[in-house]
């Protein structure tokens, strides 16, 4: 049967930075053409779209969320997180999550006239129904998906994820100039899950058998369960805002928030959320060596602010040019959402940092208890904001996301046995470095938009001004940091070491 072969978690024992360079390549490549994509498809959309038409598709996205949490039960990262695995381990898990998949996409078509009762919006019935098959899509590609992953083979996934985007959003474009309205993002979205699902099975190099152990069951479903425990929390953080929205304020406004939303979680998902699924594969091959296991997710934490900072403080301060100039003056609404929201993302980005180191020691309580007090934290902030209009949900999730991170992080560092009182220190480089790009940034563009300067210009000099100060503060404080991300580049990627300024050379 073979079913007692076991896999070792690192059959060939490769070098584990090599491996995750080669991932980041990878992701790299299919990020930016993801990133791409994405930014193309919202700026058509929301050309070719109403604010009310892309909230009535929010609608349904949102109702559709809460299922899809449960595509797998969690099973498919207990595949990744266990040291060895069997085939009647990988067998189990995929039948399994194949039924899980039906269910969720039957409970999807249940619920569909209960949500449109809920918004009082007939249109969000057939969406649903319709949405409802990439469910069944998800569940019976996502054991290939934890196997490449539990391999970091993230070649095949790169591939596969290039492709769905590419399909996915031909086919969003396609309808929508056709004046599909809400139908242009459902059927995209179904597209895209079958293209990735066909190609998981096609390229993964792996079948199930016609095994089925309940034994495996019992030994992945605990690790499983407490790891949905946790995404629903974090499905219910995600979208209670837009239920809130759509609810009190209407379509139109859910719309405008909808959009908002998407321009800042476009880097999140596409920069942010692959470089997590990267580090989720090799902190885990790390769970025995806590000591480096505590050190590589600081410099991990460390690097993604490095980015994300800069990124999306530039965004909070070039806003206003940036809705103007993508999606027309009937967006403006959106400015001020974007405003608040931007810096969120950016501590938005190394929660999944910490969520990785969690569950590669196998803590799963404290992922699922961290979860629900982040969505404790903002329902407040959403039940206070949503009196307030649009903005107001907006500045309490900053709030509350704030909160909720110097939480976490001073949890998880005392998890992995680092002292508390070193966090300060070991971010405070890159905090003060972004403090400084936002306040030379906002003075750069407010002086801009005083003189009437064109836009090209002011969102230039904004930049320039920003960035060098970013720059100037990191040499100063930040040279390991600064050092770290270009030695890193120039491991894999085709930069000379002679392009490297001596000063941030690793001595």
């Amino acid at each position: 049967m073979g079913s007692a072969r076991a896999q070792p978690a690192d059959p060939e024992r490769p070098d584990l930075l090599g491996r995750v360079m080669s991932g980041l390549v990878w992701k790299l490549a299919s990020q930016g053409l993801a990133q791409a994509l994405s930014m193309i498809s919202i700026v058509l959309l929301a050309r070719l779209l109403t604010p009310r038409q892309f909230g009535i598709a929010a609608m349904a996205e949102v109702a559709s969320a809460f299922v899809i949490s449960y595509s797998d039960g969690g099973l498919g990262l207990a595949l990744v997180q266990r040291e060895t695995v069997t085939e009647a381990d990988c067998s189990t898990v995929f039948w399994s999550s194949a039924a899980l998949g039906a269910t969720m996409a039957a409970i999807c078509v249940g619920v569909a006239p209960l949500a449109a009762a809920f918004y009082h919006t007939s249109e969000v019935r057939p969406l649903l129904d319709v949405l409802s098959l990439s469910f069944l899509l998800t569940g019976l590609g996502s054991t290939h998906r934890s196997l490449q992953v539990r391999s970091m083979n993230f070649r095949v996934l790169e591939i596969r994820t290039m492709a769905a985007g590419v399909a996915a959003a031909a086919v969003t474009i396609a309808i929508a100039l056709l004046g599909g309205g809400p139908w242009a993002i459902i059927i995209g979205d179904v597209t895209g899950a079958a293209v990735s699902t066909a190609l998981l099975l096609a390229l993964g190099g792996w079948r199930p058998s016609l095994v089925f152990r309940w034994r495996s069951l019992r030994e992945l479903g605990p690790f499983g369960l407490r790891f949905v425990g946790g995404v629903t929390f974090m499905t219910l953080n995600t979208n209670a805002d837009n239920v809130l929205v759509g609810r009190v304020l209407g379509q139109a406004a859910l719309g405008v928030y909808s959009l908002a939303y998407s321009v800042i979680l476009v880097p999140l998902s596409r920069l942010a959320a692959p470089i997590h699924q990267l580090l989720s594969p090799a902190f885990a091959r790390m769970q025995s060596d806590t000591p480096g296991l505590a050190a590589n997710w600081v410099r991990a934490t460390r690097l993604l602010l490095l980015v994300f900072a800069p990124l999306m403080l530039t965004v909070t301060a070039t806003a206003p040019d940036l809705v103007r100039l993508l999606f027309g003056r009937r967006w403006d609404a959106a400015v001020p959402i974007i405003r608040v929201l931007a810096p969120v993302c950016a501590l938005l980005s190394i929660q999944g940092v910490a969520d990785a180191a969690v569950q590669a020691v196998g803590r799963m309580k404290i992922y699922l208890r961290m979860s629900a007090l982040s969505f404790a934290l903002n329902l407040v902030a959403f039940v206070v904001g949503v009196r307030f209009g649009l903005l107001g949900m907006a500045v309490g999730l900053g709030i509350s996301t704030l909160t909720f991170m110097t939480i976490y992080l001073a949890l998880v560092a005392r998890m992995l046995g680092t002292p508390i009182s070193s966090l300060p220190s070991a971010f405070a480089g890159v905090l003060l470095a972004a403090i400084a790009l936002l306040i030379a940034e906002e003075t750069v563009y407010r002086l801009c938009e005083a003189a009437a300067t064109p836009w090209p210009v002011r969102i230039a000099a904004t930049v320039c001004t920003g960035l060098a100060a970013f720059l100037l503060v990191c040499v100063a404080r930040e040279r390991d940091t600064l050092s770290d991300a270009l030695r890193l580049l120039s491991m894999r990627l085709p930069v000379s070491r002679r392009l490297i300024p001596r000063a941030l050379q690793a001595h």
